[in-house]
């Protein structure tokens, strides 16, 4: 028998014929109980809250759930025996597996590695492929929730105290672990199998590593990188290393399936035109609503993750681009599509990143064309044009949110300078003048002041935000950005989500250090507007 804690007085000692033995644990939905049935079967009983029963639409989601897992493949699950949300108070009787949980076993023994890692991914992925082939969503898949068993790791605890619905999807420790939950489930939008894979991949970073890949500190922050930031995937390493950074993916869309994990883990020859694994993503390639920009003729194409080059194209590469626009345009995003469901994740390395095109519609770019800028919120690429073909101007169709400007990785003492102002006056360098004669960028007019996270922009159009050391923060080997969430002008701060008037932005950097503003070859500065819906 395991080690429980005794019953309380209040605490029933039967359940529909389970006799129950003392306390195995106590959560957000409930107590879970050590029961044996009349033959002596060792089960876990889990009481569900008062009031998780009642309500009609309540209950119906919650028979329809358990009609789904009661069909899931035994063999690497705590299989449920019997379930009545009907009853006062509600229970769902399941099979009950000896082990610790992969939480215990890492805070206790220390880190999976080698065998004993790739054991538990394939386990656990084939759990979870099991769950989704049978219509459901497990949305609490955490250590906490795996069991080290002597027959390998089985899965547990499968979410069917939760209905079925996006309100669902909260912080709250009743629906999930935050340091596990995926961005579309932070956001409260409506989720799916995608969201455990994220889960998965958190959790093998977490038996790698001893730590979550999106840290453990306080909420905000574990929240902000989520959304944000990229993963600490540590001693994770070779294919896992690379599945696991693919189910982290910020857009669920562009996460593999249980089954593409598995069986690219698996597959163990040299891939091929004729490998087995060359399948076709199971969902659309469309982001998810919690992605996307509000509805515009283009959001569903909005720009994949950033592309390893660090190339600014050239004023001529501007004008091509928006030249055949028109004719790319359809033939750009077909060739995404093709992209996108001929990707094979079961051969070579690991998953291949998707090519982001130069334009994914008519006049719509994903980088400046000069200093190769990105503005990133929400966890995606905001949508780009030129709207101004000779200076030229980029505007970005902004959404009410913080926001991360991405740009090429700077280099040690370097750094990239902000002129931001409510209006185009700001747009008027002189080509070939020098950076001492202009008002907004002459020696001495530097501000932006702070370290990176602190989020102020400071719109000034006598000073510019100086952005180098410790203002900037690494994206990744060949991408640096800074994060803004407020605009600072005439001591007042504004929210960058109260914002309803457009900012406009010279961006400079002194690639070649003479002092001197070059428009020509890869191009020193940028004109950029950020459009704010009124």
């Amino acid at each position: 028998m395991p080690p429980l804690r005794p019953l309380r007085s209040t605490d029933p000692r039967e359940i529909a014929g389970y006799v129950l033995h003392g306390r195995l644990g106590e959560g957000g939905q409930g107590t879970v109980f050590f029961g044996t049935s009349p033959d002596g079967v060792k089960v876990a009983v889990k009481l569900l809250h008062d009031g998780f029963g009642s309500g009609s639409d309540l209950r119906r989601f919650f028979e329809r759930e358990l009609a789904a897992l009661q069909r899931v493949a035994p063999f690497c699950t705590a299989r449920v025996l019997a379930a009545d949300p009907g009853a006062d108070p509600p229970y769902v009787v399941s099979e009950y597996v000896e082990g610790p949980s992969l939480l215990q076993a890492v805070r206790e023994r220390g880190v999976l590695t080698g065998a004993d890692l790739d054991r538990l991914a394939i386990a656990t992925a084939t759990a979870l492929g099991a769950v989704h082939a049978a219509g459901v969503v497990h949305r609490d898949f955490k250590p906490a929730n795996v069991l080290l068993a002597a027959d390998g790791p089985r899965v547990i605890d499968f979410g069917i105290a939760r209905p079925l619905d996006a309100s669902s999807a909260t912080v709250s420790g009743a629906v999930g672990t935050p340091a596990y939950m995926a961005p579309e489930q932070l956001s409260g939008d409506p989720a799916g199998p995608p969201m455990d894979m994220f889960a998965w991949g958190c959790t093998l970073a977490f038996a790698a590593n001893g730590r979550p890949p999106f840290g453990h500190e306080q909420l905000p922050a574990v929240i902000y990188r989520i959304m944000h930031a990229e993963p600490d995937l540590g001693a994770l390493a070779g294919r896992l290393r690379e599945y696991v950074a693919a189910c982290l993916a910020k857009d669920p869309a562009r996460r593999p399936s249980a089954q593409q994990v598995l069986l690219g883990l698996m597959e163990d020859r040299p891939g091929g035109a004729d490998s087995p694994y060359l399948m076709t993503p199971p969902r659309p390639s469309t982001p998810s609503p919690h992605l996307m920009a509000p509805p515009r003729p283009h959001a569903a194409n909005t720009p994949p993750p950033p592309r390893k080059d660090t190339t600014r194209p050239g004023q001529a590469r501007a004008r091509a681009v928006v030249r055949s626009a028109a004719v790319v345009g359809a033939a750009a995003a077909l060739v995404a599509g093709a992209v996108f469901v001929t990707t094979n994740l079961g051969r070579g390395p690991g998953p291949k990143p998707i090519p982001t095109p130069t334009a994914s519609a008519a006049g719509q770019l994903s980088r400046t064309p000069r200093l190769g800028l990105e503005v990133w919120q929400d966890g995606a690429a905001s949508p780009m044009s030129l709207s101004d073909l000779d200076r030229p101007v980029t505007t970005v169709a902004m959404r009410r949110s913080p926001f991360e400007l991405r740009f090429p990785t700077l280099k040690k003492d370097e750094a990239l300078q902000v002129c931001a102002w409510t209006d185009d006056s700001v747009f008027s360098i002189t080509d070939g003048g020098k950076v001492a004669d202009h008002p907004c960028f002459r020696p001495g007019t530097g501000i932006a002041d702070y370290e990176y996270g602190s989020g102020r922009l400071y719109l000034n159009n006598e000073g510019h935000n100086y952005l180098v050391g410790t203002r900037v923060s690494h994206q990744s080997d060949t991408q640096d950005k800074v994060f803004v969430s407020r605009f600072f002008r005439d001591k007042v701060d504004t929210a960058v989500a109260d914002q309803r008037q457009d900012v406009y932005l010279t961006v400079f950097r002194d690639l070649d250090g003479d002092g001197t503003f070059k428009r020509a070859g890869e191009g020193e500065y940028e004109y950029v507007v950020l459009h704010f819906p009124t």
